[in-house]
């Protein structure tokens, strides 16, 4: 199993606690040519009003509502869940001042929902679904626990995301050259196939790119989502790869890296 899907692996060590979200969340704040941000962008897509039941799942550090909190609806209930503990031990901390006081936090995998059918009118999953080894289960599950006409918001990515870096990579280190992050499950352009069992479904795309300036923040990105590269995770690995962004950037003043990335709105 890749480290990508293993669970296991996820939420004792990518996952464990919020900095390689936060690393990765980084760059795209400080070199984004979009000047709106995507979280903004998302939640903008959401019909949200006071007396939806709205659940998230894979909520990490709570990005979403963080970048919202001018406009969060108190809700009938909202629950936040994730794989990890260290991710809901976060968001409990950092957020709990803005987010409604029946806030809900829950443990639990996707593929296995603990909660009733039919129990929730809105559900969210931002960039999280590709990390899951049996998506079609976890869309099951999802569209289970939804009532008729329930909506289901899927944020991820497309085909050619960061698909400069990955070349870069692929020059630097021969071991990344078996690393494939357009074949992930649930990309954008699979998932109106993945999500046949709702009876309609859209797919919004937030055009944006990035234009990197700085080797540092590049290389600490990288390095947040190398999972098995080993030799990227030391200090001397770290200062390798600067060195070599930096002499890229050098020669061309910035590093222009494309970003694709969207939404799958799926109504049950």
């Amino acid at each position: 199993m890749s480290k990508l899907t293993d669970q296991e692996f996820l939420k004792s060590n990518q996952y464990k606690n919020a900095s390689n979200l936060t690393d990765r969340m980084n760059i795209h704040q400080k070199y984004s040519t979009n000047p709106y941000n995507f979280h903004r962008w998302a939640f903008d897509q959401y019909n949200f009003n006071d007396k939806l039941r709205v659940l998230e799942i894979g909520c990490g550090s709570g990005e979403i509502w963080k970048m919202n909190k001018d406009r969060i609806p108190f809700f009938k209930q909202l629950v936040l869940s994730d794989l990890s503990l260290g991710m809901i031990t976060t968001v409990k901390s950092n957020l709990h001042a803005i987010l409604p006081k029946n806030t809900d936090y829950k443990v639990f995998d996707v593929q296995n929902i603990p909660l009733d059918s039919e129990s929730f009118d809105v559900v969210i999953a931002n960039h999280m679904l590709y990390h899951v080894p049996d998506v079609m289960k976890a869309i099951n599950e999802i569209h289970r626990i939804l009532v008729p006409g329930g909506v289901f918001y899927g944020s991820t990515n497309g085909k050619k995301h960061m698909v400069e870096l990955d070349e870069l990579m692929n020059n630097y280190n021969d071991y990344y050259k078996d690393v494939h992050y357009d074949k992930l499950e649930f990309l954008l352009e699979d998932a109106p196939e993945k999500v046949q069992i709702f009876s309609s479904s859209e797919i919004l795309r937030f055009e944006d790119s990035l234009k990197i300036t700085n080797a540092t923040d590049l290389m600490l990105y990288q390095v947040s989502r190398s999972y098995n590269i080993d030799s990227l995770q030391n200090d001397s690995g770290k200062k390798a790869l600067t060195n070599y962004f930096d002499e890229i950037i050098k020669q061309n003043v910035f590093i222009n890296i494309t970003k694709d990335a969207g939404m799958v709105i799926a109504i049950k």
